[in-house]
């Protein structure tokens, strides 16, 4: 869940409280200026953008009694515009978003979490269940070590939806030496045919006990993401943190 630039903090539709007149004056300044690509300062909590130098700030709740606007309006309000108009809002609703500072996978129990709809899974593991793939993503002491795997092996995660990153954490295994040091990361919209696209490349990274981050380009929505490690050292290499960091839409209708 994520505040958008009209000030709604859930489902990315706008707060009752909103000012419609403040909307109108919005609305008016996207329809000049949306032509050209627009890019976002990544301030999460105001929405502020940049638009060719011009600085716009998200929509706020006005402290006034104007009458307030809601979905309805807003809706009423996108058909009002222009064709061209509203091809532009449209741009702006699709393609710009904010980095989402809050980790997207919750607190998992099990490799099949059924309550938030993930899924997890490993070429190789132990039979300890506090070695199982899920338990990067438990927060407790605990990691995932394959059972005597140490190339071309691989965790993934299987998120309800499709979801867009633009970056992730990793940690090393909590004791040992069996670092993982050749590895990626990967998307994949379609594992049943085995097609994954290559989004962080790590040649000589090594994984080791201290929570990195790594960033990525803007890149599509997936709906898998697995870490495919080539190389590691040990019998028993592993993981004990993995964590997903989103781009979120600004609001959608």
């Amino acid at each position: 869940m994520s505040v958008n630039i009209f000030g709604s903090s859930g489902g990315g539709r706008l707060s009752s409280d909103v000012d419609k007149k403040y909307v109108d004056q919005k609305f008016a300044t996207l329809s000049t200026n949306l032509a050209t690509k627009v890019s976002k300062s990544g301030d999460i909590m105001t929405g502020e953008l940049d638009m060719n130098g011009q600085q716009i700030i998200g929509l706020v709740n006005p402290t006034d009694d104007d009458e307030a606007c809601n979905k309805k309006y807003v809706d009423s309000k996108i058909k009002s515009e222009s064709t061209s108009t509203k091809a532009y809002i449209d741009i702006l609703i699709l393609n710009i978003g904010v980095n989402n500072k809050v980790g997207y996978v919750p607190i998992l129990n099990s490799n099949l979490d059924s309550k938030y709809g993930f899924k997890v899974t490993a070429s190789s593991e132990t039979e300890n269940q506090n070695k199982h793939a899920f338990n990067v993503f438990s927060y407790k002491n605990t990691e995932w070590i394959t059972n005597n795997e140490n190339t071309s092996f691989w965790i993934q995660i299987q998120c309800p939806e499709s979801v867009k990153i633009y970056k992730f954490a990793l940690r090393g295994k909590n004791s040992g030496t069996d670092l993982i040091y050749k590895w990626k990361l990967q998307g994949s919209n379609n594992v049943y045919v085995n097609r994954w696209d290559d989004l962080y490349i790590a040649e000589n990274k090594r994984i080791d006990k201290v929570m990195n981050y790594y960033y990525i380009p803007n890149t599509e929505e997936y709906r898998t993401y697995r870490i495919f490690v080539h190389e590691a050292e040990g019998e028993n290499p592993g993981l004990s943190y993995w964590q997903l960091y989103t781009v979120d839409n600004i609001v959608s209708f």
